[in-house]
This record gives structure tokens, sequence and C-alpha cells, in this order.
């Protein structure tokens, strides 16, 4: 009895090991040229949460486009699960986005296996000691829930994998001014909630073929704040480099082609905030964006994503005290800065040499154009030195005021504005005050829609004093804030992803009143008669513009632009500044 009894119980705890090796299996390690279902990723984070009491899984309160919430998953040693407290207690608290285009997959499969490292390995248990770890096990759930195989065609694996746009058809990496989706809004919520030291956003690359596995974007230096751009150029990145490449991937700089190849140079990508990295520069966080290449065998993308992943929180670990310091420093000036760039522009004077591993470029006859053709020859490796432009200068330099008045009207703007925790104030009672408002100049317009907007870029204003009948409910937003950069950026009308760059005012470029010009035409004499500097205007603008001399119907919308009866609204931007 007792001998099959004893045979039992190592039947039973045979069967017992292999069952529980194979709940901790994530889907990939099941068939690696699979990246994991929408419920298989789902089913992992309720399972791993459920079993492990020091990480939580959360559903955000706004649901996705489709209808889905967005999850996030944290795991905190402490179990405190409070922003507040990690940041309290010095912890470095490290933000992970993964699907932010569902096919570039690596993150999501990787994520996976580092969370389940990191709970049940004991090698790996200690970093949590200094760090609280955020998941988004992936943002875009739409276009991961639309699933092909055919594709990113240019993509070595997996079989199958998610769709680059939501289910509006937006790219999500453009999406973090606008706020067109609902999943922006459900993960700017998550972001202004923990304020992250460091981001992590994880994707494929496209583009030029090339040695390695691994690029990654580091948040610009010369956008991000002076303190953080020279501590991640000239400490932080150099380091991690080091560590990257003792993982078994050394790590290139993304590369964005300065031309058609990587010989001529490659550029340091301008990361506005638009995306997701450049959005948390506006915050003072260190970001990065994983970009493994697309056409490198997936199971190596995912190991050197999930190395990427590892090496920086050790790093930062590392580096604990330098980032806790430098970002409250950076922090601590936003708030008192007063000027603010708009604008950068590549400085193609100030050139770096980067020791690149590339592919000589071949040429030949295409067999369906008959035209030239090129391509990237992986049998003929090469090392060499190659240009590389990393430097941004600021065409557009803004004083800020003390505050901005926005209109209560602007409801989309002012909603934008909340999400990303700006505090407002409102008005009281009615009043007229003098204040600089802005009148649009110059500004051009894409010719096709850009993410559901026609982007309005190059943008010239001038600023006016001017006397604004304002309302009770109208808002002021002081600019004394950790917001401060978000605030100017989007509230000034010259700046690159501004809230008049997006289109959130075209209505003020439209104008509402006319004139008839057969009866105009009496009003206009009597007009350069009273005011002989208008005939004079209008003199001079003839001798400019040789064309207006013969059309009577623009002479007399010259006059009238410049006449008491010409809407003061047309062209004028809605947001006012209380200037220092």
């Amino acid at each position: 009895m007792n001998k099959y009894y004893t045979l039992s119980i190592i039947v039973f705890t045979l069967l017992f090991s292999r069952t529980y090796a194979q709940n901790t299996l994530v889907p990939y390690e099941k068939d690696t040229s699979h990246t994991a279902t929408y419920s298989e990723m789902t089913d992992f984070y309720t399972k791993m949460s459920k079993k492990h009491r020091i990480s939580k899984l959360y559903t955000s309160k706004v649901l996705t486009d489709i209808g889905k919430p967005l999850h996030l998953f944290v795991i905190d040693k402490d179990k405190d699960f409070s922003p507040e407290k990690s940041h309290q207690k010095g912890k470095l608290v490290v933000f992970i986005n993964n699907g932010i285009h569902p096919g570039e997959p690596e993150g999501i499969d990787a994520s996976m296996l580092y969370i389940r490292d990191v709970l049940e390995k004991d090698t790996l248990k200690n970093v949590l000691d200094k760090v609280v770890l955020v998941f988004v096990p992936c943002f875009n759930v739409d276009g991961m829930l639309n699933r092909s195989t055919n594709f990113r065609v240019n993509q070595n694996g997996p079989k199958e994998c998610g769709f680059r746009g939501n289910a509006q058809n937006l790219d999500l990496n453009r999406d973090f001014i606008k706020v067109d989706a609902q999943n922006t809004r459900a993960l700017i919520e998550y972001y202004q909630t923990w304020q992250p030291d460091i981001l992590i956003d994880n994707h494929t690359s496209n583009g030029a073929d090339y040695a390695y596995t691994l690029t990654y974007i580091c948040t610009q230096k010369d956008k991000i704040h002076p303190i953080l751009g020279t501590y991640l150029d000239a400490i932080f990145c150099p380091q991690l480099n080091e560590r990257l490449k003792k993982s078994g991937f050394e790590p290139c700089p993304y590369v964005e082609l300065k031309d058609k190849t990587p010989e001529k140079g490659i550029v340091g990508y301008l990361e506005t905030p638009r995306y997701l990295s450049g959005y948390a520069a506006l915050f003072n966080t260190l970001s990065f964006v994983c970009e493994t290449q697309m056409w490198k065998p997936f199971p190596k993308r995912v190991k050197a994503t999930y190395q990427f992943m590892h090496q920086i929180v050790l790093h930062g670990v590392n580096q604990l005290n330098k980032i806790k310091k430098f970002r409250k420093e950076a922090i601590f000036q936003t708030t008192t800065q007063k000027d603010f760039p708009l604008q950068w522009k590549l400085d193609t004077t100030k050139v770096d040499s980067l020791l690149f591993k590339g592919y000589e470029v071949q040429t030949y006859k295409s067999k369906i154009t008959g035209l030239e053709h090129y391509f990237y020859d992986t049998q003929k490796p090469y090392q060499k030195k190659i240009p590389y432009y990393n430097t941004y200068y600021t065409p557009v330099i803004v004083n800020a005021p003390l505050a901005y008045i926005i209109p209560q009207a602007w409801k989309k703007v002012i909603e934008r504005l909340q999400w990303n925790n700006v505090k407002l104030e409102t008005l009281t009672k009615d009043t007229v005050m003098e204040v600089y408002g802005y009148y649009i100049k110059k500004f051009e317009t894409t010719k096709n829609p850009y993410e559901a907007h026609y982007l309005h870029y190059d943008v010239k204003a001038e600023l006016k004093k001017r006397k604004i009948h304002f309302y009770t409910g109208d808002y002021i937003c002081y600019v004394n804030q950790t917001q401060n950069r978000y605030i100017v950026e989007t509230l000034e009308p010259e700046g690159m992803d501004s809230f008049f760059a997006w289109g959130f005012f075209d209505s003020t470029l439209q104008q509402k009143e006319y004139f008839s010009s057969y009866m105009f035409e009496k009003t206009a004499e009597e007009l350069l008669q009273k005011y002989p500097e208008m005939r004079e205007k209008l003199e001079q603008e003839k001798k400019n513009n040789p064309s207006l001399r013969q059309n009577h119907y623009a002479q007399l919308d010259f006059i009238y632009r410049l006449s008491p009866y010409y809407e003061p609204t047309h062209l004028a931007y809605p947001v006012y500044r209380i200037d220092r």
C-alpha cells in the first residue's frame, strides 16, 4: 500500500509541476512564430495578478474606440500601488507601453516574458526593491483585434499580427495632442496618474537594412529640458549602450536616413509632442522608443526588446539618485521658466560621426519597371564611420505670459488641458480686460488629410493689444505649473503641435461678414475721402500687385479690410495672453 501511495505522490508531483510550467509559459514560448492574441494576453495578465499579490491589473474607466477597456499592469513589491507613495519613497517609476502599432508586437510578448521572470525568478526579483513597473499590455486594442497574415508585408514574422490603425483608422502614435481616440485619452489618464521617471515605447522599425537587431530613439537632447538632455547624452545613454552590448544586443541610434541609404548619414529623430515619447518629454520624463529591425527573425527581436527593457530598468536603478535629482530640478525650473522654444530645426552644420555596421547597397534593373533598383546585400557587410546629425536649434522662442485666457466656447481645448491635469480657474463675473491677442498672418496647410486633420504648419502670428469682453465661466490658465511646457506648446499658435496646428481653431479662419460691391462702392468712396492714409495704402498695394489694378472687387475688398466694418474676429486667435 505504501509503495503505491509513494508512486501516486510522485506521479501527482510530476503532473503538477508540468501543469505549473505550462501555466507559466506565455503563448510566444509555445510557438515563437506566434504573437499573443488579445484573449491570450488578457488571460495572462489576469492570472498573473491573481497569482502574485505584488502585482495588480487595472481597467480604464474610459473605454477604447472599440469598446474595450485599456489595461494597466503594475508591479510594486511594497504593494502600495500608489504613484504618490512610490515617488515619496524615492522609487523609480518605469512606464512601458506596448502595441501602439500592433503589427509591431515584440513588446507585447517580451513584456509578458519579462513580467513572468521578474515575478517568478529569484535572480530578477531584487530589481523590484527600488522600482515600480507599470505596463500597458497593448495600447491599440482595436488594431490588436484586427489580425491578419497580410499586414506588415516587409516584416520577418510573426505569422499573424495586428493592424497599425485603430478602430477610427488612426495612428495612435500621432494622437497625443489632438486626442481623437478614446485609447489615447485612457492612456493619458494613466500617464498623468503615474508621472513616470522613465517611459519605454516598444516598436519595430521600417526602412533600411543593417546589422543591428536593436535600434532606439532617446528623447531628443535639444528638445527635452537642458538638464535632462545633457544627462541623457553624456551619461545615461552611453552607459546604457555598453550594458546592451554586453547583453548581446549592440544598439544603434534609430536609422532615420538623411538620404536614401545610411552611408549618407542618419538623423537624430525629432519626436514632437504628437508622439508618445515627445509628449512625455513635455513633462520631463526620460523617454525611449525601442525599434527592433523588421527583417531580423521575430524571436531575436523579442529577445532584443526584452533586454532593452531589462537593461534600462537595471541602469535606471543604478542611476536612481541622479534621475530623481535631475528630474526634480528640471520640473522646478519648468514651473518658473520664462522662455519656451516652439519649433526645432536640424542643424546640418553640426555633424558627428558614428561607427555603423551596415550592408553594401547594390543596384540592378527592375524586372517590373525596367528602372534602376537598389537592395542591401547582406553578404557584404561593412563597418565604417558615417555622418550623424543629432543637433537641433530653435528658430522660434516665445516669452510665456503670466496667464492665458480661454473662452469657454472652446470646449475641446479645455477638455484636453483638464485631461493633462492643467490647473484652470474660471472668471466669476463678466468683465472687459485689456489683453494681448494673436492675429494669424500666414500659414500653410497639408493638401491631404493627416490623421483625420488638415495640419497647419509654417504658422506666423502677430501679437496685438486688445480689449476683450470675457464672461462668467471663461477659463484662466496660469503659467506657473509643472505642465508649463504642455500649456505653452499647445496654446501658442506657432507651436509645431499646437492646438491651432491641429485645426482646433479653424472656424476663426473663415470670414463671416461680407459686402455687396454695388452697395459698398459709395461707402468705399466716403472712406477714402475720410481716411487719406487708406487711399495711400490702396495705391501702394496696386503698385506692388499689378493684377489688383484690373480687379474692381479686389480693390473694394482691400478697402473693406482696412475699414471699421471688417469683422475683428476674422483670423483672430481666440486664446489671449495676460502678459507679465
